[in-house]
């Protein structure tokens, strides 16, 4: 009944005017029915736009005299500011983790792999898995607790 409605190959030809009334309004069902699954269809499958950055490395960045975070005092930015001398460096509290690129204060954080292991997956620091790491590391280190 449903597929020979919309198709006209259906034999079926109700005589009465209850059996063409429940016809009408079965059709219009099933229209209704086809018209919100296909809305919600359109609605899953449309994908929103994201910002993607431009920076592909360190050096992009510092040759696009961009700013780059490094959280402040640690390594990474004694490091930084002997290996990158044009950065433009923006030394940060580790506790905002990382709100200042949320929140377009730099481009770009150097941070070390373990605090990032940690942020990666937490809604505090990159809600909405927005945020992941470019290029490669800067350098590798090993700590100990003695």
């Amino acid at each position: 009944l449903t597929v020979g409605s919309f198709t006209g190959g259906a034999g079926f030809a109700p005589s009465t005017k209850l059996g063409k009334f429940f016809v009408i309004g079965w059709t219009f069902t099933v229209l209704l029915l086809t018209s919100a699954y296909t809305a919600n269809l359109a609605t899953v499958l449309i994908v929103e736009g994201k910002d993607s950055s431009s920076v592909k490395s360190l050096v992009d960045a510092v040759q696009g005299g961009l700013k780059i975070c490094v959280p402040e005092g640690t390594i990474y930015e004694q490091i930084l500011r002997r290996r990158q001398p044009g950065a433009r460096i923006i030394p940060v509290s580790r506790g905002l983790k990382t709100q200042p690129l949320r929140d377009k204060t730099c481009a770009g954080m150097v941070e070390g792999e373990d605090a990032w292991d940690i942020w990666r997956g937490t809604a505090g620091a990159n809600p909405g898995c927005s945020l992941d790491v470019v290029g490669t590391p800067m350098v590798r280190m090993d700590g100990s607790f003695v």
